[in-house]
């Protein structure tokens, strides 16, 4: 009896059914939006749910059959890490400072996501102003009986450092 794949869809794979018209760009947002509810009270991974931008985004999709096919992230949904500025949304860094900032603009790397097709669903959490300690994560990867693997430098780096 063959085993059922319970792995998500990849992004290729989504493209490529809502080029297709085999899928709707609003379903696969609301499937998206609909994990992001189920899994975020055991997750406790997202800041702010973009539910509104990313169904107008969806529809637009939908509604317009010849955009869609040229795009190279058509419907595909996706997920950015709180620091980035996304335009009417809260962005926080992972601040208290910026709890309730909402700039007036999208970051570069937003746009180009949006410009291609991609549907922003989430903001996902960050460490404040996207900085993280080393030590901390050391001992946390140590404590949780995971593998520490510290690649050598590569010739580029070993250039830098002498």
């Amino acid at each position: 009896m063959p085993v059922e794949d319970s792995r998500p869809p990849s992004a290729a794979s989504i493209r490529d059914a809502v080029r297709a018209g085999r899928l709707s760009a609003t379903s696969v947002c609301r499937a998206s939006l609909d994990a992001v509810e189920a899994s975020e009270p055991r997750l406790h991974a997202y800041i702010t749910v973009c539910a509104e931008r990313a169904l107008e985004a969806a529809a637009r999709l939908d509604a317009d059959p010849a955009r869609r096919a040229a795009l190279p992230l058509a419907g595909v949904p996706v997920a950015i890490k709180d620091n980035l500025c996304t335009a009417g949304l809260r962005t926080t860094a992972g601040s208290r400072m910026l709890a309730s900032f909402v700039p007036p603009y999208d970051a570069t790397a937003v746009r180009r996501l949006e410009d291609a097709g991609a549907l922003l669903v989430v903001t996902l959490s960050t460490p404040a102003s996207a900085a993280r300690n080393l030590s901390v994560d050391v001992r946390s990867r140590l404590a949780a009986g995971l593998e520490l693997r510290l690649a050598p430098p590569d010739e580029a780096a070993r250039a830098q450092i002498a």
